[in-house]
């Protein structure tokens, strides 16, 4: 999908997706035709980050006003610093000397900032030649690529790439069902799975909002699921593995799951209310920001945020009185862990965020916290 950034708030933190226990390294395949004029290489830029082996998500305070260079800063998943890296402008047309979209690879060792592939001691390694729907894959090695409107196909193809921009695998999943009225986002890559999840929404009457499941490996579909029909579906939010599609049904303005295999598909509806916002690692817990009372224009507090075990409805950790973005919330690689940005609620301040901004990084270990006192921060997210 593509991310806008957010006005006066910016924020960055890893992107990250499960290492699965049965890996398939992605085999080279022939690429389609693409740009071949060679990119020039980038001035490397200041960096402290020392990770030492160790995975790091990033935080940052820019105050929407800042001139470049852009810090990102790096912690460990105890909060601990592990030093910054300087960003350069955003090399988008029409955003000149603004901040760039930066994204970090699942265990914090690369950064897309636009579409060039940094390490994270500001090694520049690539410029990838593409827009539109970019994904990091679980490997930290490869990103993947989203292609759609291919003329003549009936469907979409999803392309992963080397850090270098190489074509390594690519699947064309065709749909007897794709209509004009569909539009394409790329929800989940894995290069350990071989396996990316395209959500087909429907954004009219009577066209059908589809789930695909496309096979890196075999170029097909694994799975196709018609989820609803119409407008039926927001805030998607797709586990780390692509197994899971948590979702807002806006007819009864629940939380919904759907989980898709190869063999079959499964619903549930689940007894809470709110945005999903990250999945754990394992894609056995969701984050949810609660929904407030409906009805009640004038709040004194928010219901805040909530982690639950989505089977059985255990919490499993909670911040209240706090308001954050779908954007602002990650799965880590470990199992059941995750890194969410979140703002304290202050009421009749009329803007968002109303409070004090911290990075919170729940795992087994418990609640780390960092960039404390953040007011304000770039939307993280594929883009």
């Amino acid at each position: 999908m593509v991310l806008a950034l957010v006005p006066a708030v910016a924020l960055g933190a890893t992107i990250a997706i499960r290492q699965m226990s049965a890996p398939h390294p992605p085999q080279a395949v022939t690429p389609p035709q693409r740009p071949t004029a060679a990119p020039t290489p980038r001035p490397a830029l200041r960096s402290t980050v020392t990770t030492g082996g160790v995975d790091v998500v990033y935080w940052a305070n820019w105050d929407g006003v800042r001139a470049a260079p852009f810090p990102l800063h790096a912690v460990d998943w105890s909060g601990g610093d592990r030093g910054e890296i300087d960003l350069p402008p955003s090399t988008a047309p029409g955003a000149p000397n603004q901040q760039p979209v930066a994204i970090a690879a699942p265990d914090g060792s690369a950064l897309l900032v636009d579409t060039d592939v940094y390490t994270a001691a500001g090694t520049w390694l690539s410029e990838l030649p593409y827009t539109g729907d970019l994904r990091w894959a679980d490997d930290s090695r490869h990103v993947c690529h989203l292609r759609s409107k291919l003329a003549g196909t009936g469907g979409v193809e999803v392309d992963l790439l080397g850090v270098d921009g190489a074509v390594w695998a690519s699947s064309l999943g065709r749909t007897t069902d794709q209509r004009a009225g569909q539009t394409a986002t790329l929800l989940s890559c894995s290069a350990t799975q071989m396996r990316a999840d395209v959500l087909l929404t429907g954004k009219v009457p009577g066209v059908d909002t589809v789930l695909l499941q496309l096979d890196l490996r075999g170029g097909g579909l694994d799975a196709d699921q018609t989820v609803c029909t119409g407008a039926c579906i927001e805030s998607p939010l797709a586990s780390a593995d692509g197994r899971e599609l948590a979702y807002v049904d806006p007819t009864d303005d629940a939380l919904h799951m759907l989980t898709l295999t190869a063999a079959d598909a499964t619903h549930k509806r689940l007894d809470i209310s709110g945005t999903p916002v990250a999945f754990t690692g394992d894609g056995a817990a969701l984050l949810v920001e609660l929904e407030p009372p409906h009805g009640v224009t004038t709040l004194s507090e928010v219901p805040g945020l909530r982690l639950v075990d989505w089977r059985t409805g255990a919490v499993l950790w909670s911040r209240g009185n706090s308001q954050t973005l779908p954007e602002w919330g990650f799965a880590l690689p470990a199992a059941g862990a995750l890194a969410v940005a979140a703002c304290d609620y202050a009421p009749s301040a009329g803007a968002f965020p109303s409070g004090q901004c911290s990075l919170n990084i729940v795992s087994a270990a418990g609640v780390a916290t960092a960039g404390r006192g953040l007011d304000a921060a770039f939307g993280w997210g594929p883009f």
